[in-house]
């Protein structure tokens, strides 16, 4: 967590490069910012019949984990898509994967 005071004796909390090192992680660095973390009337709903599960949910698991530690702090305007994402961390689907994504 980067902190700096500014001649108004403001604080500002910034976790910009743990940001960066997660955008380098999964080789988004070319992205470019939402202005809400999940797409308005995207439907988060447990794996179906029709939907892929991936094989490994491990990297999904990771995801979530990272981006917890950036809503705790200092990111609470991606609470609510982290928890809605973090539901399905037992069998998330490839759609689940890309919402994540999405909230980086």
């Amino acid at each position: 967590m980067e902190v700096a005071w500014n001649k108004n004796d403001t604080i500002l909390l910034s976790q910009q490069r743990y940001t960066g090192e997660i955008l380098k992680q999964y080789k988004m660095e070319q992205v470019k910012p939402r202005a809400i973390p999940l797409p308005v009337g995207s439907h988060t709903m447990p794996a179906g019949e029709k939907d892929e599960v991936l094989a490994d949910a491990t990297p999904y698991r990771a995801l979530v984990g990272e981006l917890n530690i950036l809503a705790a702090s200092s990111r609470p305007d991606i609470t609510q898509a982290l928890g809605m994402l973090a539901r399905f961390m037992a069998r998330p689907t490839k759609k689940h994967w890309r919402l994540l994504l999405g909230v980086i």
